[in-house]
């Protein structure tokens, strides 16, 4: 069994083997971080969208060959599916990380720091 666990733009996916499947959108990447052995990658949205097609893929070929036991999990996963598509557009719609209009909207969004001279008394 999958339990999907999302919202604010993060799809999660945990399966019944308490395996923690978390994708999110930052700065026109994608973001993926898997609990299972503790990885952490960064991904360009064409990457994720074939990522996201083998396991598309793979759902539907379980869903072909029988090897789907329960519709909700099923469900549960094709919901993941929605959702990291979701967290793709969401990375198309901030912008590539090599595109000059991007890259100014980052450092004007950046926090800034500002020092004041301290006055001597």
């Amino acid at each position: 069994m999958s339990l999907l666990l999302g919202g604010h733009g993060v799809a999660t996916l945990v399966t019944y083997s308490g395996r923690v499947l978390r994708v999110w959108a930052e700065r026109g990447l994608i973001h993926m971080e898997d609990s299972r052995d503790n990885s952490y990658k960064v991904m360009a949205v064409r990457q994720a969208l074939e990522h996201l097609n083998g396991i598309n893929t793979m759902v539907g070929n379980s869903i072909r060959t029988g090897h789907v036991r329960y519709a909700d999990e099923l469900a549960l996963h094709q919901k993941f599916i929605q959702d990291c598509t979701d967290v793709i557009k969401k990375a198309q719609e901030q912008g590539s990380p090599d595109d000059p209009s991007a890259v100014r909207d980052v450092n004007r969004r950046r926090a800034k720091s500002l020092s004041v001279p301290a006055m001597k008394f």
